[in-house]
């Protein structure tokens, strides 16, 4: 899964909202780059509103940085990473939104601006 670049077929759904979060606003899309530092996992995935919570793999750089870059359209998006099989929280994003399970998902507000991080 991780370190190949493919989109992950299957859908999480435990744990996660379903809304998409978009802003219903016809701008362009955006460049939003997510990263994850985890040098021991073998397997780093993303999933959020602004895919209806369908897991994408990460990059694995040789520094243990995971990461990847998505498109999306101005909005408001919440999101986690799975590490390994376990649900994580953005820790470089102090944005959060309770998620319906008692925890927090991480929260990325896209306003158009280019080469955007999900931290910012």
């Amino acid at each position: 899964m991780a370190g190949q670049g493919k989109e992950q077929k299957k859908t999480a759904t435990s744990g996660r909202r379903g809304k998409t979060g978009r802003s219903g606003t016809s701008a362009p899309p955006t460049s939003v780059t997510f990263r994850f530092d985890a040098p021991a996992a073998t397997d780093v995935a993303i999933g959020g509103s602004f895919n209806n919570w369908t897991l994408r793999a990460l990059k694995r750089r040789k520094d243990g940085i995971w990461s990847a870059t998505l498109r999306l359209t101005p909005g408001s998006y919440e999101y986690k990473f799975l590490i390994d099989d376990r649900w994580v929280e953005d820790p470089e994003n102090p944005r959060k939104a309770p998620d319906p399970h008692g925890g927090y998902n991480s929260v990325c507000v896209v306003t158009g601006s280019a080469g955007l991080h999900a931290g910012q």
